[in-house]
């Protein structure tokens, strides 16, 4: 249940960032949805690690999967892979 979640939070977060602000990247909607995935995927590990992924810290975990997947993908953006000329 907790990794379903995690995708789903995942894919919104990174289609939310493709929609709030286009930009050209270089990989479009995909890439951004796959970091969104891969930084809630993490989030969520590392709340199992400091144990608060217990069914009665639910709003937590799914704060901590935001949070992650919005840092992952906010450094993609912030951070270009070329100098801007």
């Amino acid at each position: 249940m907790q990794i379903i979640l995690s995708l789903v939070i995942g894919v919104s977060v990174g289609t939310a960032a493709r929609l709030i602000a286009p930009s050209k990247d270089p990989g479009g909607l995909s890439v951004l949805v796959l970091l969104g995935i891969v930084g809630s995927v993490v989030a969520t590990f590392l709340s199992c690690t400091f144990n608060l992924c217990s069914i009665d810290h639910i709003g937590l975990r799914v704060l901590t999967s935001f949070l992650g997947s919005g840092v992952i993908v906010s450094s993609y953006r912030c951070f270009p892979a070329r100098p801007l000329e």
